[in-house]
């Protein structure tokens, strides 16, 4: 599987569940007026539970939100890193660029420096017969 695909999955069912937790608490809980002044607004009907099986509730929910913000964390991790050591890609892209650059010029260095060859003519214009070209039979001489 893709892993954006993936991260936005495990995302969607984090979400998922804390819509979830959150509107289940909602309903089990029982509403008490925690103050005089503001009075208890319950939308719908609430199915209260006891106070230890509210508890055991919300600790699974707990459980399960912080099993998936893991999962959803790791599918992060698995994601390619843009940012992370770029100095030091770049570091490495400078010196490769380097070396390439001093190869050419002892490769143009050593044409010019060759007997007999000029540095725009082909290697099999400049000379009548070619190393490369003779047919070898038994190994190097």
């Amino acid at each position: 599987m893709d892993p954006i695909l993936q991260v936005d999955t495990a995302l969607d069912t984090l979400l998922k569940i804390m819509a979830s937790a959150i509107a289940y608490l909602s309903r089990k809980a029982s509403h008490k007026q925690v103050n005089s002044r503001v009075p208890v607004t319950v939308h719908g009907s609430t199915e209260a539970l006891s106070d230890e099986a509210l508890e055991a509730s919300r600790k699974e929910l707990i459980h399960d939100l912080i099993a998936q913000a893991k999962e959803l964390e790791h599918f992060i991790d698995l994601l390619p890193a843009l940012n992370r050591d770029e100095q030091a890609k770049s570091a490495r892209l400078e010196s490769l660029q380097d070396r390439l650059l001093k190869a050419n010029a002892e490769y143009r260095t050593t044409l010019q420096d060759a007997p007999g060859s000029t540095f725009d003519t082909p290697l099999h214009k400049s000379s009548g017969s070619s190393p490369f070209t003779q047919p070898c039979l038994g190994g190097f001489t």
